[in-house]
């Protein structure tokens, strides 16, 4: 185990007496500047931009500047085609979980809206019915539910695609109803409708 010691603490000289001559060799030189030579302080330089990796044929983007002719910010325009990508906000997952609560509940109102969902829903195939919840709010309902004990990956399949078209499909659409989100899981889905 002495030896062990011995020989690191030895190591470790080395490499020290190693940094010690690299760092006195590239060390700048303190030599005074000829004559005629006019010395300046340093000044500070922004550091160089990360290179970007991409593909040698990929499309380059053109560059907007960030400011106007006279250097004053300015701030990227609204945008149609943009806005015309995105999913609207009040169609979140978390903003129709809260949505369908704060409603009120008319069971009158509701009746051909669950009758539409639980008639689509018997044509899908490969659902836990024991697990299957339907509840309908003023204007959303929300269909929950998971797929049958041994259901295989491709039944699974099947059963989402259903759920999203098929007979579901049309009979929200016989109803005035249109899916408003789809989100499945492992354990299960949820789905919300909305009037079309």
């Amino acid at each position: 185990m002495r030896a062990n010691i011995v020989w690191g603490v030895s190591a470790g000289l080395v490499l020290l007496a190693a940094g010690w001559l690299l760092g006195r060799h590239s060390a700048p030189s303190l030599a005074r500047p000829a004559e005629g030579v006019k010395v300046v302080a340093a000044q500070a330089v922004a550091p160089a931009p990360a290179r970007e990796n991409r593909r040698a044929d990929a499309p380059v983007a053109p560059m907007t500047p960030a400011a106007s002719a006279t250097g004053a910010a300015t701030h990227i325009p609204e945008d149609r085609d943009v806005q015309g990508t995105l999913f609207e906000l009040a169609l979140q997952p978390e903003a129709l979980y809260r949505r369908i609560r704060a409603e009120p509940i008319d069971a009158a109102a509701n009746a051909p809206m669950q009758r539409a969902i639980d008639a689509g829903l018997v044509k899908v195939p490969y659902l836990d019915r024991d697990k299957l919840r339907v509840r309908c709010a003023t204007t959303l309902c929300e269909i929950h539910g998971g797929f049958a004990a041994g259901a295989s990956m491709d039944n699974v399949n099947v059963a989402m695609q259903e759920l999203q078209g098929g007979a579901l499909a049309d009979r929200l659409h016989a109803a005035g109803l249109e899916i408003a989100l789809a989100s499945f899981g492992r354990d299960g889905f949820t789905i919300y409708t909305k009037p079309r």
